[in-house]
């Protein structure tokens, strides 16, 4: 059978042009104090606090937290019709209002207390998304007279984050003190590409991230942070969220200034504490999709047509698998899918919370992909079920795109570690096994021709 034009396999990009190393910072840290990647597993606990740049470090890989106009191309998966695309200008959210008295103290400074290697990786356009939400948020904090600050966590952050409030451990958090259920209004669960911990430049992955949608609610916790420790609290927290995926340099926008590429931006948003009330509101720091990057493939234009994110260019993301080896040597990162299953789907099961129809339509579509060396090895065969198998993998793929500003955009002069191999040849073996009796199915039912039996 020949592939639809849309076909998401070719081989002219080759998989040696994937890069065989993923870049982290050279600094070196513990494995026992490494942070957890978004999969939201834990950090190891110590029995004292470790110095703020320590914790900054122990977090600087993130949890996966939880576009002014330009043109980027994307690729069918590697097809060699690549196409300019339009990323579609969207207003930016409303940031929360404060009082128009400036702060009588000494500007607050998170980055100062940030290690000199992570100070380095700050573009200039990240500096500036920074310096807006903590200037906001100090603000907001004086103007209420706030012996704390405000934190919003809506995914790991909300079970996993001792280091931001600055205890020894998860046990020494108190709640219902120090972390308060809170609500999210307007604002929904995002999907955003990452191409390190998740996914490759190659192939992305996708973690969650969270962006405004009007009539949406999004449940998590305020955390305090103490309000004498601002600058080193809230160093943490940005060396856990916004270097989790520094690998993409700035954009420049038309006016010549530098726009951040990163996966997060901080912001500040209201939330409420008690549902009964909902005109009382608390102004909150937070990390929110950042609508200008590259990654946020929610954004209108993001995959050059109107269509946007279906649920098939989804579960292709979601298919994606990332993960290295640090130069401590431990292992970050890993399948896109994973992530979903565990820190999506099943924690809002658990919690008794509605799980989104398409995420979860595109979870159960990404078991049927296989890993993209499987794929290969399936595409250089030429027996009747290798063929079945391809063609099924196009009709159920039919339009999965990758932006390749993400393999084009990244950082020339990044650290490198290498990649981890993240299946087993047993994993692989029961992926084909899947797809094969997915692809007889639909051969069944006259979706596929082919003489595979």
């Amino acid at each position: 059978m020949k592939l639809p034009p849309t076909a998401i396999f070719s081989k002219a990009i080759p998989s040696s042009t994937t890069p065989s190393a993923v870049p982290t910072p050279s600094t070196k840290t513990s494995a026992a104090s490494a942070a957890s990647a978004p999969s939201g597993t834990t950090s190891t606990s110590t029995d004292t606090a470790p110095p703020p740049s320590t914790r900054a470090l122990q977090h600087f890989e993130g949890q996966g937290s939880d576009q002014v106009p330009h043109h980027q191309k994307s690729s069918p998966l590697g097809a060699v019709n690549l196409f300019a695309l339009q990323v579609a200008q969207k207003s930016k959210p409303k940031a929360v209002s404060t009082s128009t008295t400036t702060t009588s103290s000494k500007p607050w400074d998170p980055v100062a207390t940030l290690p000199p290697a992570l100070q380095a990786r700050l573009s200039a356009g990240d500096k500036v998304k920074i310096a807006e939400a903590v200037g906001a948020i100090q603000q907001a904090v004086e103007a209420r007279g706030l012996d704390h600050i405000p934190v919003f966590g809506y995914l790991s952050l909300r079970t996993n984050n001792f280091a931001e409030l600055g205890k020894a451990s998860q046990d020494d958090v108190v709640v219902g003190k120090d972390v308060v259920d809170a609500t999210l209004l307007n604002h929904d669960i995002d999907v955003v590409a990452s191409s390190i911990f998740r996914g490759t430049p190659e192939h992305p992955g996708a973690v969650a991230g969270i962006t405004e949608v009007s009539g949406k609610d999004t449940p998590g916790v305020i955390l305090k942070l103490d309000v004498k420790r601002a600058d080193e609290l809230l160093g943490v927290l940005l060396a856990r969220e916004l270097f989790a995926e520094g690998d993409l340099t700035d954009r420049v926008g038309d006016d010549g200034r530098p726009i951040s590429n990163a996966m997060y931006a901080p912001a500040v948003r209201d939330v409420i504490l008690d549902p009964s009330k909902p005109g009382e509101t608390v102004p909150a720091f937070l990390f929110v999709t950042n609508t200008d990057g590259a990654k946020a493939v929610t954004q209108p234009g993001a995959f050059g047509d109107d269509l946007g994110l279906t649920v098939e260019r989804m579960a292709w993301l979601f298919a994606g698998t990332g993960g290295f080896v640090d130069d401590a040597g431990a292992q970050k990162g890993g399948k896109s899918l994973d992530y979903w299953e565990h820190s999506y789907v099943k924690a809002r099961e658990v919690a008794g919370q509605p799980v989104d129809p398409k995420i979860k339509a595109a979870v159960d579509l990404a078991k049927l992909m296989p890993q993209a060396h499987v794929v290969d090895d399936l595409l250089a065969r030429t027996d009747p079920e290798a063929r079945l198998m391809v063609d099924a993998l196009a009709v159920l793929f039919k339009g999965a795109v990758n932006p390749l500003a993400i393999r084009s955009a990244q950082k020339p002069d990044q650290g490198l570690v290498r990649r981890a191999p993240q299946s087993t040849p047993a994993e692989d073996k029961d992926a084909v096994a899947r797809l094969l009796a997915e692809a007889k199915k639909m051969a069944a039912a006259g979706i596929l021709h082919s003489s595979a039996s």
